[in-house]
């Protein structure tokens, strides 16, 4: 398929995570020229745990393809199963359809198409017809043909991608996409650390780290090992085999923890941001875009392509913007002094971009 040169380029909007990006994929799917690819490559990669494993090396079949976006990933089926509800998930099985929490709910089912559709078993469907019909390709290829097809379908001008916790993904999805605008949108670290720390993903994915510390590997991978060795009991109930959802609802994820990692995302994410043309970058504050709502999206759809802005877009769109529940203002001295500290790194990262 080839694409349409006088089209505008796609986009990924990138964070850390917990910066508000839902409520922006939410916006942009107002708009009737814009194709909203809501937590594609989150879901793909099983909660962030595997990001690398989205852009594998080499050709791939049609069914190799698709085959990658539609088999269940542990984590996320795991948290649904045993009703761990996030909010980004938004898949509810139509009567008489096939997906079943108990039975594992593709990738791209989880989020990405309900975000589109109400009639996304149908699409899903289609979907895999149409990926298993596809020449073998690189992944970028099969990427670029499956989002300009879906683009072709919903009739909208251009696809944006925006996935919580993609800034890790920048490097291989520049290389994959390397016309393609990136909005890197920040939010005050020490907020983002108390998110992720209440956030059912992000505790998931935190867990597999620190399992993966414990017993060497990750007990989540698809080929991983069961663990037959001896369980402490800080594990039991953590791992795959006696998942277990009161295990997991009193692991609790120090907020030092939250902010240390989101300081090195931070770090990391700003040095794969520099290899990005000016002109394909744009940063933005979240609370910039809670302060004015109008300007902020004004300013994020002209960047994307001026012929999508209408001021009565605009308007509507401002309206959907509100601000979070949580804040580190709500702290002790004492927890305020913990978290600022660990965010550290990734505010001096930041610089300018911070204030």
């Amino acid at each position: 398929m080839k694409s349409d040169l006088n089209l505008p380029a796609p986009a990924f909007i990138v964070s850390s995570g917990r910066c508000g990006s839902s409520l922006i994929s939410n916006v942009l799917n107002t708009n009737p020229q814009v194709l909203s690819l809501s937590e594609f490559f989150r879901m793909l990669s099983d909660l962030g745990a595997r990001w690398a494993q989205c852009m594998p090396e080499g050709e791939m079949s049609g069914t190799q393809f698709a085959s990658l976006l539609c088999t269940p990933a542990l984590r996320q089926n795991l948290l649904l199963q045993h009703g761990l509800h996030m909010e980004e998930s938004l898949y509810q099985p139509a009567a008489g359809k096939a997906f079943l929490p108990g039975q594992g709910v593709p990738p791209i089912l989880m989020t990405s198409l309900p975000h589109l559709s109400s009639e996304h078993d149908a699409l899903f469907a289609d979907i895999c017809q149409f990926l298993q019909a596809q020449e073998s390709a690189s992944a970028a290829q099969h990427y670029a043909r499956f989002f300009d097809w879906m683009r072709l379908r919903f009739g909208r001008k251009l696809w944006v991608e925006r996935s919580g916790g993609s800034l890790r993904m920048v490097p291989s999805l520049f290389k994959a996409f390397p016309q393609a605008r990136f909005i890197h949108l920040v939010r005050d670290g020490r907020n983002c650390a108390i998110s992720m720390s209440q956030h059912f993903g992000y505790r998931m994915l935190m867990l597999g780290m620190q399992l993966r510390h414990e017993f060497g590997f990750d007990p989540f991978a698809p080929d991983a090992p069961a663990i037959t060795q001896f369980v402490p009991e800080k594990w039991q109930g953590l791992l795959p085999q006696d998942f277990n959802a009161d295990a997991f609802r009193a692991f609790q994820v120090p907020l030092a923890h939250c902010g240390q990692f989101w300081a090195n995302e931070m770090r990391t994410g700003l040095r794969a941001l520099e290899a990005i043309p000016r002109n394909q970058l744009l940063t933005l504050r979240y609370e910039a875009s809670l302060n004015a709502p109008e300007q902020a999206l004004a300013r994020l759809a002209f960047f994307l392509d001026k012929d999508i802005v209408t001021v009565d877009w605009i308007r509507k769109a401002a309206i959907k913007i509100r601000s979070p529940r949580s804040s580190w203002t709500n702290l002790d001295a004492r927890g305020r002094a913990e978290l600022a500290e660990a965010v550290k790194p990734g505010v001096v990262a930041l610089g300018d971009l911070y204030r």
